[in-house]
């Protein structure tokens, strides 16, 4: 998380666990979430949020639990979920039968839902789902080329998507 500003500013945090410590980062400097280890304790989102509404701050979402998967993300608003996100190229698995070296569709709600997938776009949900709850980071099936595929919600809770090499996958191709 990055602070632009020139006065100290606090943040908040929110994981699927409840709300954790604050995060207080100096002007114009960083800080890590979380401040030790090398990743969350649980397979959770975070939901950072500033003290001050009128505060801005940058992050970034960097991945490299194996320190071979170097993947991540800019974070986002909050307001920039969505009840529905098209994805992009998103294969599952390229190995016939699968085995193990999947990247995957991994998704965090703002609250408790479950998130369908319509893979042939005719407006009705396919057999893949997941059930979330609020700020968990739930993944669909590893085999699942999941391109080009619709994902949404119909209780109107938001959620973000993001598609990355799972962690327990090897560390070169296929994966």
């Amino acid at each position: 998380l990055y602070n632009p500003g020139d006065s100290d500013l606090v943040v908040q945090v929110q994981t699927a666990a409840g709300p954790q410590p604050d995060i207080t980062i100096p002007p114009m400097s960083a800080a890590r979430y979380p401040e030790t280890g090398p990743v969350l304790p649980t397979a959770s989102g975070v939901l950072f949020t500033s003290a001050d509404p009128a505060r801005i701050f940058y992050g970034v979402g960097a991945l490299d639990a194996d320190s071979a998967q170097d993947w991540g993300y800019a974070l986002v608003p909050e307001g920039f979920a969505s009840t529905q996100a098209l994805i992009g190229w998103a294969p599952g698995n390229n190995n016939s039968p699968p085995n193990g070296d999947e990247s995957r569709v991994y998704v965090t709600a703002l609250g408790p839902t479950e998130v369908f997938v319509d893979f042939d776009h005719d407006g009705t949900a396919d057999d893949s789902r997941v059930v979330t709850a609020a700020l968990q980071e739930v993944a669909f099936d590893n085999y699942d080329d999941l391109t080009c595929a619709k994902l949404y919600t119909t209780d109107g809770v938001p959620f973000l998507a993001v598609w990355g090499q799972d962690q327990g996958s090897p560390p070169a191709l296929p994966s």
